[in-house]
């Protein structure tokens, strides 16, 4: 983090008339993680952004760190509906433990269908 509160991503972005910030580019499509291992962040968020939970999903890491993060935007139709059907209250959905393994069983899952090896796989992520 810089000393003015930004973080470096290698994005591009622009700001929004709201203040809000849009990712539409990556300066470099690809970072090394610690171990030397080359991630693809577009690839991963390809494959985990078929989720039926997910609306966005950013992935990044640091040539620092042994993993990948991931910030995830649900898809509140879709996870509202989830919660509805499966008892947990609609209005907790960013708190909610449920909700938080449904997502982590389906990332799982995709990981497996995509053949990605284990430093591509979502271990821990925020909603």
């Amino acid at each position: 983090m810089s000393k003015d509160g930004w973080f470096s991503t290698g994005d591009v972005g622009e700001i929004l008339p709201n203040g809000a910030i849009k990712i539409i580019d990556r300066k470099k499509n690809i970072f090394k993680l610690a171990q030397g291992e080359y991630i693809a962040p577009e690839k991963l968020e390809n494959i985990y952004n078929k989720s039926l939970y997910i609306a966005q999903i950013f992935i990044d890491g640091d040539s620092h760190k042994t993993y990948i993060v991931a910030i995830v935007v649900i898809d509140e139709v879709h996870c509202s509906n989830w919660a509805k059907a499966n008892g947990v209250d609609p209005n907790s959905l960013l708190t909610s433990e449920e909700l938080h393994s449904a997502i982590a069983k389906d990332f799982e899952e995709r990981h497996k269908i995509a053949g990605l090896n284990s430093l591509e796989k979502i271990k821990k992520f925020r909603l």
